[in-house]
């Protein structure tokens, strides 16, 4: 398999430090067309916390016999 191993790093960095997204949520109902018309859209901001597990894959593969 082939990947780009910077990208997994930076990835499972992030993964590991925490980061945060936008959730959007919309709303829609049937107009008198039929046609589907946005009555609410909201906007929440949600933070993803530390995953352990990726502090610890990081320590193990470049911490680990740093001596």
């Amino acid at each position: 398999m082939i990947f780009d191993e910077d990208k997994v790093a930076k990835q499972l960095l992030k993964k590991a430090m925490g980061y945060s997204v936008d959730e959007v949520v919309m709303e829609y109902v049937n107009d008198d067309d039929n046609n589907m018309k946005l009555v609410k859209k909201k906007v929440t901001k949600k933070h993803i916390p530390p995953d352990m597990s990726a502090v610890k894959t990081i320590i193990e593969k470049y911490f680990e016999g740093d001596d």
